[in-house]
């Protein structure tokens, strides 16, 4: 709904949100639904988040503009929720009011006061959860917590590069080389630009460095992932609308959808992946 609303407000770039919306379905379905969309985790709503945060700013070009109102205040609990539902989500929480400081800083004149005014209200909705279990954990010593040494003790790597490839092939299965093939082809675009170099390329150092192994920890950055890739799809078939001719270009679609359905077919068991279903019960994987 928030893609078709998006269409709808933004038809010149109609094209680009319908290859999105295709791209974070397929990432957002290839890692959760063997189970996270039905033992009631959170991960999958945080994926969303960053599907919010665009619709937010799509609706600040067009209809409501940020400041004192009862609109933002709105706008800031519903980014704010993502740290409340995963630590892994206070990035998205955190990064929603400078990505808002980064678009905006043309746009409006009263964008530094804005910027100042959601990431407070934001900051002041979700940081009491935290405040409250870092004095239980540190003064009581209840509910402890290591999640740093959980989040690093997988990760003894030697080779970088290496794992980095890893992690891709976690993430995406051997389709991460066509995930990066339309991002590298959507950085044509300015705002993709400030998506990839804001956004999503410090969160995928992070992740490596810390939760590589686990890939719902990679949830905030999915449909950011899925949107470069659907602006890259479509930067790809204009570059190929100027290179070759109409017949050429029909012939070309029609043997990439030919291997693409072959490609799906072999990888077919990769996306069942049996380590994806580590966190049910031994009983429930074999029923499944």
């Amino acid at each position: 709904l928030i893609f078709y609303r998006s269409i709808f407000l933004l038809k010149r770039f109609s094209n680009q949100i319908k290859f999105s919306l295709i791209f974070v379905s397929i990432i957002i379905l290839y890692n959760f639904r063997h189970y996270l969309l039905y033992v009631n985790l959170p991960d999958a709503t945080v994926a969303l988040g960053t599907i919010f945060g665009a619709y937010i700013f799509i609706l600040n070009l067009r209809y409501v503009k940020v400041g004192l109102n009862i609109e933002t205040i709105l706008f800031c609990f519903v980014m704010a929720s993502t740290a409340i539902l995963k630590q892994v989500g206070m990035y998205t929480s955190v990064l929603f009011p400078v990505m808002y400081l980064i678009l905006f800083y043309k746009k409006d004149k009263n964008v530094l006061r804005n910027f100042l005014l959601i990431f407070s209200i934001i900051f002041l909705i979700f940081s009491p959860w935290y405040f409250f279990k870092f004095y239980q954990s540190n003064i009581y010593g209840v509910d402890e917590s290591s999640i740093w040494n959980v989040a690093t003790s997988y990760n003894n790597y030697e080779n970088l590069l290496f794992h980095i490839f890893v992690v891709l092939k976690r993430l995406f299965g051997y389709a991460y080389i066509f995930v990066l093939i339309l991002i590298y082809y959507s950085l044509k675009d300015k705002f993709a630009q400030k998506i990839f170099f804001v956004f999503l390329l410090p969160y995928f150092l992070i992740y490596t460095s810390t939760f590589g192994y686990e890939f719902r920890a990679f949830a905030p950055a999915m449909a950011a992932t899925g949107i470069l890739c659907g602006i890259g799809m479509y930067n790809l078939i204009e570059n190929l609308k100027i290179k070759f001719k109409k017949n050429n270009l029909i012939f070309t679609y029609r043997i990439g959808v030919f291997f693409i359905i072959i490609f799906s077919l072999i990888f077919l068991n990769e996306i069942r992946d049996f380590e994806k279903l580590k966190y049910l019960n031994l009983q429930t994987m074999k029923k499944r």
